[in-house]
């Protein structure tokens, strides 16, 4: 029996998120795994004014958004993701924590594999991180990963 039979890759596009896809690779493949590969999509927060005037934001807009955004997430699981491995490449709209959490329950998700961004200051005193928040509610293991040179700032 493996231990984890589905892996949550977590990924923003950021040159930075890439620094996951390694160590997700490697348990795919020590434990045969299952990959998915999930986006979340946050909502735009427009000004109330009237500066959009007639560029005013449609749902057209937005649904063109979601179809750039799936289009994109899936180039960079064909880009980023060594030719063997297959993964399921997810998106969705909302908050990244809350979303994440319901994706690991929804998808029955054994691990999450996620890079780390290490805030520091007044900003990770005030908001703290994403992967900080998932690491504290995640009923499952959650790996995070630091950029290298993350680990010479301590």
């Amino acid at each position: 029996m493996a231990l984890y039979r589905k892996v949550l890759l977590t990924t923003d596009f950021s040159e930075y998120s890439k620094v996951a896809v390694p160590h997700a690779v490697a348990m795919v493949r020590q434990f045969d795994a299952e990959l998915i590969v999930l986006h979340v999509l946050e909502p735009l927060l427009t000004p109330v004014d009237f500066a959009w005037g007639p560029m005013a934001l449609s749902e057209d807009w937005e649904e063109r958004r979601t179809e750039h955004s799936q289009k994109f997430l899936n180039e960079w699981v064909l880009n980023e993701l060594p030719s063997d491995i297959t993964a399921t490449a997810i998106l969705v709209h909302g908050a990244p924590i809350r979303e994440i959490l319901h994706i690991i329950s929804e998808q029955k998700i054994n691990l999450v594999v996620m890079a780390t961004h290490g805030q520091t200051g007044i900003a990770h005193a005030l908001f703290g991180s994403t992967s900080e928040k998932v690491v504290r509610r995640s009923p499952v293991p959650v790996l995070t990963i630091r950029r290298p040179e993350d680990h010479t700032k301590d």
